[in-house]
């Protein structure tokens, strides 16, 4: 897969924006698990460079509230209407095996992103539905950590 250049007059959730007719610089926030924007326009603003600054004033304030991170760490928790196990990460599977119906909770998480999801499945018939849903939950907590480089000791 090509690398997308970035552009530099791009900055953390703020991206430049230039074609026929829009020039200006807009402010993307993930929001509740939705990406919220707003743009600032060179025209209104007076200019790219006020345009800019207004921009990054305002992302800088949301950031404050909302307690988004502004450094590059990565942002997992982040709810999904379709989770099943009430985990974030961490879905119920159903494997149909010749008669026999079997429960499986899985923790799912992505090592990098562009990366493919990885899975690891706990069999609830063979540990039982609370033990399999434990080992799962902790097991993605795990996958969590490696990921955002967290020690345990810490």
């Amino acid at each position: 897969m090509r690398e997308r250049n970035k552009n530099p007059d791009s900055t953390r959730f703020v991206v430049r924006i230039d074609s026929e007719s829009t020039h200006g610089y807009q402010v993307r926030l993930p929001i509740q698990g939705k990406q919220v924007s707003k743009f600032f326009s060179d025209g209104i603003f007076g200019g790219k460079r006020a345009a800019k600054k207004a921009a990054i004033e305002y992302r800088n304030k949301r950031c404050k509230t909302l307690k988004i991170p502004m450094n590059n760490q990565r942002i997992i928790h982040r709810r999904d209407s379709r989770n099943s196990s009430g985990h974030v990460g961490v879905s119920v599977l159903w494997r149909t095996v010749g008669d026999y119906q079997h429960k499986y909770f899985v923790a799912s998480w992505t090592p990098k992103p562009g990366k493919p999801q990885k899975r690891k499945s706990f069999s609830a018939t063979k540990y039982g539905d609370k033990k399999a849903l434990q080992m799962a939950i902790n097991y993605r907590k795990k996958m969590e950590q490696d990921i955002l480089g967290v020690s345990k000791n810490k």
